[in-house]
Formats: C-alpha cells, sequence, structure tokens
C-alpha cells in the first residue's frame, strides 16, 4: 500500500533504517506507486501484493494497504518465508486472526508483527514500570482517550472506531497490565450532526479490573492520545502530549514524560 501510512513506512525504510533497502513499492494504483518509490529511491513498483511477495528479491515486507487486505496478504507471508509486518488490524474478524496465527505455529517460526506502536512510547512504558515495581499497588483501574481531528474517510462508521482505531488501545492495556479481557461492553452518544460519533467502551480483565476506551474521531480540536493507570495506592497518567488545530498550523506539547502521584 502506498497511501499515507505505506508512503510514510517506505521514506523510514528509504532514510532511516540501516542495513535495509526499499526494494519496492507496491499499489493497486500503479501511479501512486510510482510516484512514492520515486520520491524515496525504490528499485522498483508493483501493482500484484502477492507477486511482490513471493520475490526472491524480496527479503521482508511492510503491509500498509486497506484493513481487508491484511490477513490474507500476512498469510501469504508465511507462505512466503517472509517476514511481515503488519499494520493494525490484523483483521475486522476475530475469526481471521485466528487462522493467521494458526498458521503462523504451524510454520515454526514468528512471522508476523503488528504495528502496536505504544509498547515502544516512553510513557507507556514509564507507566508499566510503575506498576511493576510496586509504586501504584495492584491496578484497579485504566483510562484511555484516543481523539482524532476528524475521521480519516468518508466511509468511517462506529464499527470502525472499534475495530481500526481502537486497538492500540486494546493492545497497549494489556501490554501495560499484562491481564486478558473478560468482557466488553460499548457506548455511542448522538451528535448534532452526521459525523461519526464518539465511542466509549467499559472492558472487564480476567483479574477483575475495569478500563474505559474512548475513541473521539472527530474532536475537531486536534490529535490527542493520553491514558491514566489508577492502583491502590496511587495513580500515574500521560502527560496531554495533543496535536492541537490553529488558525496557521497544528502546534504541540512537547513533554512526554509520565506523571505519577501517590
Amino acid at each position: 500500500g502506498a497511501g499515507l501510512m505505506g508512503a510514510d513506512h517506505a521514506k523510514i525504510v528509504a532514510e532511516e533504517l540501516p542495513g535495509a533497502t526499499l526494494q519496492l513499492v507496491c499499489d493497486m494504483d500503479e501511479q501512486r506507486a510510482r510516484s512514492v518509490a520515486d520520491a524515496c529511491g525504490a528499485i522498483d513498483i508493483a501493482t500484484d501484493p502477492k507477486g511482490a511477495i513471493t520475490r526472491q528479491d524480496v527479503d521482508a515486507v511492510i503491509i500498509a494497504s486497506p484493513d481487508f487486505t491484511h490477513a490474507p496478504l500476512s498469510m501469504a507471508c508465511i507462505a512466503a518465508g517472509k517476514r511481515v509486518l503488519c499494520e493494525k488490524p490484523l483483521s475486522q474478524a476475530s475469526a481471521d486472526c485466528i487462522a493467521v496465527m494458526e498458521a503462523e505455529q504451524k510454520a515454526g517460526a514468528k512471522f508476523v508483527q503488528l504495528g502496536f506502536m505504544r509498547r515502544y512510547d516512553r510513557s507507556y512504558q514509564e507507566m508499566k514500570q510503575a506498576l511493576d515495581n510496586g509504586h501504584l499497588g495492584r491496578a484497579l483501574m485504566m483510562h484511555n482517550f484516543h481523539r482524532n481531528v476528524e475521521t480519516p474517510a468518508a466511509d468511517f462508521t462506529g464499527a470502525m472506531a472499534i475495530t481500526n482505531s481502537a486497538p492500540h488501545e486494546f493492545d497497549v492495556v494489556r501490554y501495560v497490565l499484562g491481564t486478558e479481557y473478560a468482557a466488553i461492553s460499548a457506548f455511542q452518544p448522538s451528535r448534532s450532526d452526521a459525523r461519526v460519533a464518539p465511542v466509549v467502551m467499559v472492558l472487564e480483565t480476567v483479574d477483575g479490573q475495569l478500563v474505559n476506551i474512548e475513541i473521539n474521531n472527530n474532536a475537531a480540536y486536534g490529535y490527542d492520545v493520553r491514558a491514566e493507570l489508577i492502583g491502590e495506592n496511587g495513580a500515574v497518567a500521560t502527560n496531554n502530549v495533543a496535536y492541537t488545530r490553529t488558525e496557521s498550523a497544528l502546534t504541540q506539547s512537547t513533554n512526554y514524560d509520565a506523571d505519577w502521584r501517590t
């Protein structure tokens, strides 16, 4: 995929990833593939993804195509013995995710990594460390906010807020708390216009903790991701780092450290 995320990945591989060569850019739109390839110095382009995956001069693959293609292309990478970094979600259907995991287990090696980058975010790492070190006591609750300026596509729906946006929160909560989910409930308020309204989820973990996740894809003011973890002895929160819309540009706060209180 050579869209917004694919083009960004291509640039990173070409300019910032030591020892890597951007071999080819693949997109169903040949002109778009060519544009990204030329901008990033890729050696070749392709329009057939499965053909690109099986090429002998391709060692690893980044999947940044539409969501519904993630599972079948990951399966193709496993079959070809190619390591793959796949954008979330792996699929919007749990059965497809399980099929990919089973194929990987049958292959006997780890081939697929999902793009859950918040595990590498310093704020979430410090939050997890505060919990693991015993500063907070037993975890009780975790609050999560994920807000965008506006929906990324005209056909974006409330259901996609859960399957496309919320996977980052689903994963990072599991990472921080070290637990799994037992139940989930989802709620949606009404807006005064036709835009997709926020979705608020309440999740129960197998360890008896409560987690809430707010996904607001039409927050208007900016891009804002925050979290707070409450324990029996204290709380830790990521600082407010929001990209905010102004008349001239997007501005941001620059302090990414976690802030914890006991």
